[in-house]
């Protein structure tokens, strides 16, 4: 029924353009002689249209989007555009793509106030350009810089001067002495690394930490999302160094119906995966990352069914990371497909855990144990310390169940305060903990429990049983905040409940805020805690409310972990998945 379901919800009419232009792509041949001209001024489209190319067939003013379109897109040898290429456009090996650069505005791509995230359609279209036409060398130095190309384009770049001789020249193959450059390139390799929904959470946390202290001058680094999927999550991208470069892919991977059922049945486990999605997968790289050269992708949340098969048909060296136990996904919140994990923990290169305690679950679901390393979370300790001292805070969109300057007031006070931070999610454990405070509340009143989430389905159920106990009025409840260190650093207590966790990277930040910690017996945290004579309670509500009431009593102390020495080594792993197998 769910794949009726699935099937039923598809917008046939977009889906059946894009199989038709992925028709007319496998089937239309290209004819020297056609030039197609999108969305350029009319004084352009008439120089083509003079008898300069007389021999040529030019076409202009054609609807973006419509079936000829798509045609013009499968059978044009030129593509002259002043704008950008549909995001369903693969570039056909013998096709010239003709870019002109006219905009003189500062504030493009990366260093725009409100359009640096949804950047794609210009990058992919430069990307596919074998010339780049720029009016002047200020525009080159912008849209170069401001849509982060260096060492990722190909093509020829001149400044127009005249633009009839440089249509010649390149058509007419003849000699008017227009002088083409390249973009300078620094010979360093390039990583991509898929950084999912950018959503405020552990993973993006994980990798913000890791970018924070890799050696920028050794590799050039390409952070990649999808801009439909991260749209919310877009302010995440202005925390990054300015050395960090990223790429907004849209669109979806062009495929017959028939092809796009058969991933459905694939996905809903009716049918095997098929032998051709490598070769379906190979063409969507094309589409979306046009002559790019990388050493190694990393598909750093290990999420995302289509992204996860993206990422596993890039011929070079593929790292698959993997931040929790994927068996209890698989069993509690359903958004792992096991057939899909299996390919990919085989296809895929290395298999990169963030915990030793994850190598057992991850090898039951791929067979394997060669491909499988250990690559420990990076913790930037020195940028949790700096934001746990800055003004709290709420976000426009934050919700939460008190006023801000009453949670202030809070954290000012001399009572209690016990916090966890996680996403309202079942697997989270927030329902269990609630309970065992209000059983601890019933004893002692002057205390409070504050739960910081992110993206979840559970918030409303959490804050409506928190309203029906007797401490409703002490519980906290916070969803979505940028900055939770700065309330984080005001508790005196932080409690794990999770029933699972890959590896529980709250833990160790509040530990640098030193702040003492329990967690429930979990294999995530486990080597981590007890390598650092941490307290683990029993995996129940009971164990909770006992490792509560310990803290309580005073009885339970910070870690103080070297933080130094642990990021030392979390890099030497990180490292050791590269293609290279440099380590520093």
């Amino acid at each position: 029924m769910k794949i009726i379901n699935k099937i039923l919800k598809t917008n046939y009419f977009n889906e059946f353009k894009r199989s038709k232009y992925y028709n007319y792509y496998k089937k239309q041949r290209i004819c020297n002689n056609n030039i197609f001209v999108m969305c350029c001024d009319e004084k352009t489209i008439k120089l083509l249209e003079s008898n300069t190319f007389k021999n040529y067939n030019v076409f202009s003013h054609i609807k973006r989007g419509s079936l000829k379109y798509f045609k013009l897109l499968s059978n044009c040898k030129y593509i002259i555009t002043d704008n950008t290429i549909d995001n369903c456009y693969i570039k056909k090996d013998n096709q010239i793509v003709i870019t002109l650069c006219n905009k003189e505005n500062e504030y493009l791509g990366r260093n725009s106030k409100d359009d640096y995230f949804d950047i794609g359609s210009l990058q992919r279209t430069l990307m596919n350009s074998d010339y780049i036409i720029f009016s002047n060398e200020k525009i080159k130095e912008l849209i170069i810089r401001n849509y982060m190309l260096e060492n990722i384009l190909t093509g020829k770049i001149i400044c127009k001067n005249n633009i009839l001789k440089i249509f010649e020249q390149i058509i007419l193959n003849k000699n008017n002495n227009a002088r083409f450059d390249v973009v300078k390139n620094n010979g360093k390799q390039n990583i991509l690394i898929y950084a999912g929904n950018l959503a405020r959470n552990g993973i993006t946390s994980s990798l913000k930490n890791l970018l924070m202290n890799v050696d920028i001058n050794d590799k050039n680094y390409y952070i990649v999302y999808d801009v439909d999927l991260a749209k919310d999550n877009k302010e995440q991208l202005l925390d990054l160094k300015k050395e960090i470069n990223y790429i907004a892919i849209d669109g979806n991977t062009n495929m017959s119906l028939f092809q796009k059922i058969k991933l459905l049945l694939f996905r809903s486990n009716i049918l095997p995966i098929n032998k051709d999605i490598d070769k379906l997968y190979k063409l969507d790289i094309k589409r979306l990352f046009p002559n790019m050269i990388v050493s190694d992708v990393i598909q750093f949340g290990g999420y995302d069914f289509r992204k996860i098969l993206l990422f596993s048909s890039f011929d070079c060296n593929k790292i698959i990371y993997v931040h929790s136990n994927m068996l209890d996904e698989i069993k509690t919140r359903k958004i792992q497909h096991r057939p899909t994990l299996e390919y990919a923990y085989n296809v895929y290169n290395k298999v990169a855990i963030v915990s030793d305690t994850l190598f057992e679950s991850t090898s039951e679901i791929s067979k394997r144990k060669d491909n499988i390393f250990i690559a420990n979370n990076i913790i930037d300790y020195k940028s949790i310390i700096k934001k746990s001292k800055q003004d709290i805070k709420f976000d426009s969109f934050t919700e939460s169940n008190i006023e801000l300057n009453k949670l202030i007031k809070i954290l000012n006070s001399d009572s209690k305060k016990f916090i966890t931070i996680g996403r309202f999610s079942k697997e989270k454990g927030h329902e269990r903990l609630i309970n065992s405070f209000n059983k601890l509340y019933l004893k002692n009143k002057n205390i409070h429990l504050i739960i910081i989430g992110g993206k979840g389905d559970k918030y409303s159920e959490t804050l409506n049983l928190a309203k029906s106990l007797e401490s409703k009025d002490n519980i906290i409840l916070i969803k979505n905040m940028s900055n939770p260190y700065s309330v984080l650093g005001k508790c005196d207590y932080f409690v794990l409940p999770s029933y699972y966790e890959g590896f529980g990277l709250v833990l160790a930040e509040a530990d640098i805020l030193d702040i003492p910690v329990i967690s429930t017996n979990i294999d995530g945290p486990k080597k981590f805690m007890e390598k650092n004579n941490g307290v683990m309670v029993e995996n129940s509500e009971e164990g909770i409310y006992n490792g509560m009431e310990r803290l309580l009593k005073g009885e339970i102390k910070p870690m103080k972990v070297d933080y130094d020495k642990y990021n030392e080594e979390a890099l030497k792993g990180y490292y050791s998945l590269l293609g290279d197998k440099n380590e520093k």
